[in-house]
């Protein structure tokens, strides 16, 4: 029975598919479905042949999208140019306000807060604009004309166009676009229009004026309050664009980037080799610590690292460089591997940045350095026409990495000089962009750290004049870096160092203590006088003693200050009692350098501060180099220390150097062999036999410290008082320490103190360092009778005989009787 009813006519089921549509499909015959019925009152011409099914996909993307299907001005309806694009949020009927939550949860735009700009123009003309904007024969100046005049009835996707053609048409860092007002007036357009636009008009902005280089951060402040709210319509391209943008312009934006890194890790299987290294460079830049989202990008990096490009490798590596606290020893070795492949392909200036950031980490690519400076050489215009910053970059990977190639450093300072001969007599505001203190610092910088800074003294003079020009532009680190620098070289350049003096107290505030440190140390190693400048760094450094002050910084600026012989005793006390804590940290050569300083500026009152200092010295004694050893020596024979087992320890293991001292060490053993004869006059000196060649090293190092023609004065002045003898005149030596003026028949003498024997007071006070008291009291415990004449009371007589007669006598009666007689 079934099968005789179907033999007369087809199955019913069959019959509703040939003759009418389904039912659920019959609402489409008649009028367009209603979702698309409040975009115009008939449906467009084009797409009346999707009236009965129209595609799964087609549907499925209007439904995400955020405005209505473009359609060509052929097929539009008349009542479509009196409509805004934003029509169907007006339709109270329309399905996208009736619980689709699809598209609330993907929405960029919160319709009820949304204020409709009553100028806007038809769409029409939006689209005339459009075309406008981005034709071949569009520059910068047509599109931002064209806002100048339209711009207030411009919807909000042609803002974001106008912006990003402006800045892709005018480049990078334009002057022009930087100094338009008409970029100032988009910008406080976009900023008042800133909740309509989605995650990739928001960043298509962002990128815009990063790349222009203008600063309008008000617009990136409200770009970051509205991206916050509509993060989840950001996909790969819009949060890459958006961090680099944020990180070109130099703004400050953590919660911004702490989201971002909280969406971006879900999605990094989706991050092509741009996004992952302009990703982590932008991280790197405003030092938001993503630990696990760093991880991600470096584990993608190591998948797709066939796939990077060699900008992409520079951006990768430069990112990594500057990231802390993460291995990246396994993705630097592979990207050496995939340069050296590519090596032909890559710019040297984009070369230049891979070695910096192969220096900065300190990874051993020694087969990659070696590869670049052959190329170099074997072609030498290469390196002509790079600018101050790459080569800088690259003098300082190899001076990092102590990759010395003569040849090379020479073809880099003979091309810088000729970039920056022109730039002698400029302010850097008028001089390319890469003439930057920061990068004449660091080209400095690597020729004193790889010791060819004698070999480049025409580069130095020349950095020296241009930095001189525009000392005011230097930052504190380039300062103290730049000083250093000079100092290491042993440059000599007074002129600079004085305009460094005047500049570097105002700012000293914003030094770090390893700053402080070395700008001290230089002015000290060049003997240039800098009171005020000690005195100010003592101040400020008092300050910052809890606070980064590390065993190196306390050796070098202590070093420092008793080099110059500065008068710093506050500081020196504080000092005493911050390091003391840490003294086991200290190396034998920082330990040695700070009991050495505090020594001879005349601390030698701090028995607790110096016994810590002993006990620490015999834990590290088997570590101590000879001449360290005989600096220990004499600094505590100069306090005037009597434990003689620390002394015996001292000179028993410098028995075993005794043939790798210098005059230097030898000059102050002797000393000390003087101080272990009157201090210990029934022990043997450990270094007996070596007495005499210590005596001629002290004697031959023993130079007059004061002009010959004060000698001659105080000379010819005791001659006509009868006193001594013209024979004995700085001629005579007790156990190797000069006497300039004796009388041995009653041994008393006279000695003239120089400069070197005093320090120098915050108001031109005079005080006796320790060398001073350390000769005198020896001279003492000789049996001998001194009266001494400081240089600078002698100099206050002038000319005047009868004072410099009157001044002596009162000299010499300070002696004993028969002295004086």
């Amino acid at each position: 029975r079934r099968r005789r009813s179907y033999s007369g006519s087809p199955p019913r089921r069959r019959r509703s598919y040939s003759r009418s549509p389904p039912r659920r499909r019959r609402s489409y015959s008649g009028s367009p479905p209603r979702r698309r019925r409040s975009y115009s009152r008939s449906p467009p011409r084009r797409r009346r042949s999707y009236s009965r099914s129209p595609p799964r996909r087609r549907e499925r993307k209007r439904s995400r999208s955020h405005s209505p299907p473009r359609r060509s001005h052929r097929s539009r309806s008349p009542l479509d140019d009196r409509r805004s694009r934003y029509s169907r949020y007006d339709d109270p009927n329309s399905s996208k306000r009736k619980g689709n939550n699809q598209y609330k949860e993907s929405s960029p735009i919160q319709t009820k807060n949304i204020p409709r700009n009553p100028n806007e123009a038809s769409r029409q003309e939006q689209c005339d604009w459009t075309r406008e904007m981005t034709a071949p024969s569009a520059t910068y100046e047509s599109v931002l004309a064209l806002f100048d005049a339209q711009g207030h009835r411009f919807e909000s996707r042609n803002l974001s166009t106008c912006a990003h053609r402006a800045a892709k048409y005018g480049g990078k860092h334009n002057i022009y676009l930087q100094k338009d007002d008409r970029m100032r007036r988009l910008a406080d357009a976009c900023r008042e229009r800133v909740k309509e636009f989605d995650g990739r008009g928001l960043s298509i902005i962002l990128w815009a004026f990063a790349t222009a280089g203008v600063e309008v951060p008000a617009l990136f402040h409200a770009i970051e309050s509205e991206a916050l709210l509509k993060m989840n319509t950001f996909e790969v391209v819009e949060l890459t664009n958006t961090v680099w943008s944020f990180a070109l312009a130099r703004i400050d934006a953590p919660a911004l980037f702490r989201l971002i890194a909280q969406v971006a890790l879900p999605k990094i299987k989706n991050f092509g080799s741009q996004n992952l290294a302009n990703f982590i460079w932008a991280y790197s830049m405003v030092k938001i610590d993503a630990p696990l989202l760093f991880e991600a990008i470096k584990d993608e990096s190591l998948k797709k690292i066939n796939e990077f490009g060699t900008q992409t490798i520079e951006n990768l590596l430069c990112g990594f460089a500057h990231i802390h606290n993460i291995d990246i020893t396994e993705l630097f070795n592979a990207c050496e591997k995939v340069i050296l492949n590519k090596l032909s392909e890559f710019k040297l200036i984009q070369l230049c940045g891979i070695l910096s950031s192969f220096a900065t980490v300190r990874v051993q690519a020694s087969n990659l350095f070696h590869q670049i400076a052959q190329s170099i050489q074997q072609n030498p215009k290469r390196i002509q026409g790079l600018n101050v910053k790459p080569l800088a970059s690259l003098a300082y990977a190899f001076a990092s990495m102590q990759i010395s190639i003569p040849s090379l450093f020479k073809s880099i300072a003979q091309t810088a000089i000729e970039k920056l001969k022109d730039t002698v007599p400029q302010k850097f505001v008028n001089a390319p962009k890469s003439y930057t203190p920061q990068n004449l610092t660091s080209l400095a910088w690597a020729f004193a750290a790889i010791g060819m800074g004698q070999d480049a003294n025409a580069l130095f003079h020349t950095i020296g004049q241009v930095a001189q020009n525009n000392i005011n532009q230097f930052s504190p680190q380039d300062l103290a870096n730049l000083s250093w620098a000079f100092a290491a070289c042993n440059i000599k350049a007074p002129e600079l160092f004085q305009t460094i003096a005047q500049a570097a107290p105002t700012m000293l505030s914003d030094f770090s203590p390893q700053n402080l440190a070395n700008i001290a140390w230089a002015f000290a190693s060049m003997n240039i006088d800098a009171v005020i400048l000690f005195h100010e760094i003592a101040q400020v450094s008092i300050s910052k003693l809890d606070t980064g002050f590390k065993p190196q910084v306390f050796s070098n600026i202590a070093w420092a200050f008793a080099s110059a012989g500065i008068d710093a005793s506050i500081f020196f006390s504080k000092m005493a009692d911050t390091a003391l804590p840490m003294l086991a940290d200290f190396t034998p050569q920082s330990l040695t350098s700070l009991a050495w300083a505090f020594a001879t500026l005349g601390f030698d009152s701090s028995f607790h501060f110096f016994s810590a200092i002993a006990n620490v010295t015999l834990t590290k004694l088997d570590d101590f180099l000879p001449p360290h050893l005989a600096k220990m020596c004499w600094t505590f024979a100069c306090i005037a220390w009597s434990q003689f087992d620390f002394f015996n320890s001292l000179l028993v293991a410098a028995v075993a150097h005794q043939d790798k001292f210098d005059d230097t060490a030898l000059a102050e053993l002797h000393l000390v062999s003087i101080h272990f004869q009157v201090e210990f006059p029934d022990q043997v000196f450990p270094l007996a036999q070596m007495k005499e060649r210590l005596q001629l090293a002290y004697q031959a190092l023993q130079n007059a410290d004061q002009s010959e023609k004060v000698q001659d004065n105080v000379a010819t002045a005791l001659i006509k008082m009868k006193w001594g003898s013209l024979n004995d005149f700085n001629k005579y030596f007790v156990q190797g320490i000069k006497l300039q003026f004796p009388k041995p028949d009653t041994k008393t003498a006279i000695i003239i103190d120089g400069p070197i024997y005093f320090l120098k007071g915050k108001e031109n006070s005079h005080i006796e360092n320790g060398p001073l008291r350390f000769k005198l009291r020896l001279l003492e415990k000789l049996g001998w009778t001194i009266g001494h004449i400081p240089y600078y009371e002698w100099e206050s007589l002038g000319e005047d005989t009868a004072q410099q007669a009157s001044y002596l006598q009162k000299k010499l009666q300070t002696l004993s009787p028969i002295a004086s007689e």
